[in-house]
């Protein structure tokens, strides 16, 4: 099936006793490892950052409308089957980039990854979308940015480095009081003033 932008309608059935059984995680197309999918809930991240809505109508049966046309999947253990001819197979969850990492020029931002989310050092939250087995992107204010693992290291496709860390402080993390107003207490942590 190929990675292009969905207009779903959704209407979620009722089943007595039924049980949910998720999609989400991480999906590559049989034949072509490179092609990865990321299922969150409802959406599907595809490859080059397309995103397409998902319809479940049951634990294992799910329909996807692209482009008009509609397609129909099953889900047996750890693939799902398409109508068209397609199968994904499920990876295994995306936990080599978890973790703290601090940017190289600037060590007092540290960002935070766990599975899928990425919280920068700013506090901005982004969903991680993976590409290959060392690979992914974010989107940030509309644009994708691209990043490599190597080691201990993350590659950014804009020149950008950042290594990992294990403690998450910085010197200046702390509580810290004005002179002239010790009442005024503010608050750094991980490099991020909080008042």
């Amino acid at each position: 099936m190929a990675a292009k932008f969905v207009n779903v309608q959704w209407d979620y059935p009722s089943f007595k006793g039924f049980q949910h059984q998720s999609c989400d995680g991480r999906w590559y197309h049989k034949g072509k490892p490179q092609a990865v999918e990321l299922i969150e809930g409802l959406i599907i991240h595809g490859p080059g950052g397309r995103m397409r809505l998902l319809k479940e109508v049951s634990g294992d049966r799910l329909t996807v409308i692209d482009q008009g046309k509609q397609f129909f999947g099953k889900r047996v253990h750890d693939q799902i089957f398409w109508d068209d001819g397609a199968v994904w197979v499920r990876l295994p969850p995306v936990n080599i980039f978890d973790g703290h990492w601090a940017h190289e020029l600037h060590p007092e931002m540290i960002a935070t990854i766990m599975g899928t989310k990425v919280q920068m050092a700013d506090g901005i939250v982004t969903t991680l979308v993976p590409q290959g087995v060392d690979g992914f992107y974010i989107i940030l204010n509309g644009a994708q940015h691209h990043a490599q693992i190597r080691g201990n290291v993350l590659c950014w496709g804009g020149g950008d480095v950042w290594t990992r860390v294990e403690r998450t402080r910085t010197a200046f993390d702390g509580r810290w009081g004005r002179k002239e107003n010790p009442e005024a207490v503010e608050v750094i942590h991980r490099g991020l003033i909080h008042r």
